[in-house]
């Protein structure tokens, strides 16, 4: 797959500010934990929302100063999800200037292989063209997040010549 821009509310990272892109993807939310007197455990989910942490450096700065508020972030790291099923629901929104990718799992000689399979999308719905044998599928996709940057850092190494950055982004 083909690593797409970072674009942040339409404004693109110069490539040369990004050449270490690092992204991570967390979930966060309302969710408690509690035993019975049985010993057993319940899970109460009240909320879920999508965290994202992106952290790069380059050779010239990213022009991220000032950075807070609401924004829509392009991302730059795929996000996989997967189901028994050919149709695959998305956590997260699509970009739809970035490849997406179908996978199935098939078992051979008992072992699992997974084969590339064509993919079609239709809002967050994922369609995984069917494989023979197939006990799982799975998509790689680049999400797009509607949210709040809640921490965005700069730095400049000036003996290395180099800029670094990171932003954190919590989905609305």
């Amino acid at each position: 797959m083909t690593v797409p821009a970072l674009i942040i509310s339409g404004y693109t990272v110069p490539a040369r500010a990004a050449l270490g892109i690092a992204q991570t993807y967390e979930q966060f939310g309302g969710i408690s934990r509690q035993r019975m007197l049985d010993g057993s455990l319940i899970e109460q989910v009240s909320w879920r929302r999508w965290r994202t942490q992106l952290s790069g450096a380059g050779q010239v700065p990213p022009g991220l100063g000032g950075l807070h508020g609401q924004h829509t972030l392009a991302c730059v790291a795929p996000h996989t999800a997967g189901a028994a099923i050919n149709q695959i629901t998305l956590p997260m929104d699509a970009r739809s200037d970035a490849p997406l990718a179908g996978y199935a799992t098939v078992m051979r000689g008992g072992a699992a292989v997974i084969e590339p399979s064509a993919v079609s999308i239709a809002g967050r719905v994922v369609t995984v063209a069917a494989v023979a044998g197939a006990v799982s599928y799975q998509c790689a996709y680049y999400p797009l997040i509607a949210g709040i940057v809640t921490e965005a850092q700069d730095h400049v190494a000036y003996a290395e010549g180099r800029w670094g950055w990171s932003v954190t982004l919590e989905e609305l």
